[in-house]
């Protein structure tokens, strides 16, 4: 089979990752794949086999027509069997695309609720004829595009994210190893967020729960793993609640499965998410786990419990609050209880799943 996947870039986020991995799964099945990037950006390393075509598109009619015309040469060179956008500039590219060449399967997949503007969600309306198949990653997600009349009900479907469940599993020398690299002691209590430093992750909000959890316990640590735009606001705001030397902030790794071992409690605190992948790789690591409940966490989770609001601080800090207070034979059934709710995402059945839908199998 071949497969074209279409993406707006290629910069390192959660749906550029997903798709990114499950090229490569499918490369690794025996499957003939593309990759086009509207923008030209790419950060990844892509593996022998993977072509990767740059349109380079700005933001003018003439480059939208020129990124199209492109385009158009590129599907009828490789004649894939599946063309399968993701995220709203590329879906709506690729179906305007689809009037200009033919296309045996598009599937349109959205990695999110929020996409940040109406006149986006009218776009996936008016353009909703042109898709085949209509996917999110979470049936919260699904459900709110279909009440908006955005997605058909009968065309539409949940596929959710997946991980690597060997990758993401419990490591006892990594722990030790990270532990010593961070400066954190043998009886501090290290919660964890990996995340974008970007408004959505909301870092505020668990800086101020933390601040509460910290006052506490003074042997709690965060440990924030992920670089972004916020970054120096994120460093002031850790100085103004007197949190220097209680929050480590890692920068982007590539590493993040060690970094997962080496804490006690996975914690995210977003505003809004689509699926929330980053749960469920720690949750494959034995994390006990907390979050807000915006969007496809309660999915991902699978525990109303150690939910909160989002935009809460006080619930949030309480959740942490009541996690580092249990038992260490508590927390550690909670976190093998969790290794067994994430292999729900394993990567080797969402793929096979994918596979199916390529086949035209529902």
């Amino acid at each position: 089979m071949k497969i074209m996947y279409v993406l707006t870039g290629l910069k390192v986020a959660g749906a550029e990752c997903v798709t990114t991995q499950l090229a490569t799964r499918m490369l690794e099945r025996g499957h003939q794949v593309c990759m086009v990037s509207l923008t030209g950006e790419n950060m990844f390393v892509l593996p022998d086999g993977i072509e990767l075509h740059n349109l380079f598109m700005s933001k003018t009619p003439w480059g939208m027509a020129k990124a199209l015309w492109q385009a158009r040469k590129l599907v009828k060179q490789f004649c894939p069997d599946v063309v399968h956008a993701n995220m709203v500039h590329a879906v709506l590219f690729s179906r305007l695309l689809r009037l200009l060449v033919k296309m045996p399967l598009l599937i349109s997949s959205e990695h999110n609720k929020n996409i940040e503007g109406k006149l986006r969600m009218v776009g996936y309306k008016w353009t909703d004829c042109l898709s085949d198949v209509n996917t999110n990653v979470s049936e919260e997600a699904l459900n709110h595009f279909i009440h908006c009349g955005s997605f058909s009900a009968g065309k539409s479907l949940t596929m959710y994210n997946g991980i690597d469940y060997k990758r993401f599993s419990p490591s006892s020398d990594s722990r030790s190893a990270l532990r010593d690299e961070f400066g954190f002691a043998a009886d501090d209590f290290v919660f964890i967020n990996v995340a974008r430093l970007m408004p959505a992750k909301d870092h505020f909000n668990l800086l101020q729960a933390f601040a509460k959890v910290s006052a506490d316990h003074p042997q709690a640590r965060l440990l924030l793993v992920g670089e972004g735009e916020l970054r120096a606001e994120i460093e002031t705001k850790i100085v103004e609640l007197g949190l220097a030397g209680k929050v480590v902030l890692a920068g982007l790794r590539n590493d993040v499965e060690r970094c997962y071992n080496a804490a006690d409690c996975f914690v995210l605190s977003s505003a809004w998410e689509g699926f929330g992948l980053v749960i469920a790789e720690a949750m494959g690591c034995t994390l006990p786990s907390i979050a807000t409940d915006c969007g496809g966490t309660a999915e991902v989770l699978q525990q109303p419990q150690w939910l909160c609001a989002p935009k809460d601080s006080d619930a949030l800090g309480g959740l942490m609050n009541k996690l580092i207070g249990l038992s260490a034979e508590e927390r550690h059934s909670l976190g093998e209880n969790n290794r067994k709710l994430a292999l729900k995402f394993s990567m080797d059945d969402i793929v096979l799943k994918w596979e199916q839908l390529y086949k035209g199998v529902k």
